[in-house]
């Protein structure tokens, strides 16, 4: 399993848990401070079944030393939105997953003032897109957005769930 973008692993101690310790798990962030906050969090709990590296996933993972269709499962936490260019990034997600892999990829699909002003102060706002959402000023895609980006680069199949209303 790679996990694209943990940042500090919030989500990675819950999933790895859930997984147990029969499988292999690579932690990557593009950020070397945020990878080794989630190596103190995640190591002492987690053992030895992860493995932590830095990936830029807008280039080519090949380059930064990972194995061409090495992965049967790839995980992105709210992680794939802050991609530069989404189909550049779909395109080299392909290149990590094995033929008839799995992506799971939860994200913020609507925004609200907190996020816009979050990416704004964290993110440097929105002058790094380099795909549809420099038209649209939308940093987020919608479920059936996400659906036409993963089949326009090239994709088998793609479904967006979206979350079940409170009951």
């Amino acid at each position: 399993v790679l996990e694209i973008g943990a940042r500090g692993g919030l989500a990675t101690r819950e999933i790895v848990e859930g997984l147990g310790s029969a499988v292999h798990y690579t932690v990557t962030d593009t950020s070397r401070l945020f990878l080794d906050r989630a190596r103190q969090v995640l190591g002492p709990v987690c053992g030895p079944i992860l493995s932590f590296a830095l990936l830029d996933p807008d280039h080519d993972p090949v380059m930064q030393g990972f194995s061409l269709h090495g992965f049967d499962v790839i995980v992105s936490c709210n992680a794939l939105h802050r991609s530069r260019n989404i189909p550049v990034l779909l395109k080299q997600m392909s290149r990590l997953l094995m033929p008839g892999g799995l992506v799971l990829a939860p994200e913020i699909t609507r925004g609200s003032p907190l996020q816009a002003v979050t990416v704004a102060l964290l993110e440097e706002g929105y002058r790094h897109l380099e795909d549809q959402r420099c038209d649209t000023g939308q940093p987020l895609l919608d479920p059936e957005g996400w659906e036409r980006m993963f089949i326009e680069a090239g994709w088998s199949s793609a479904r967006a769930v979206a979350p079940s209303a409170p009951e």
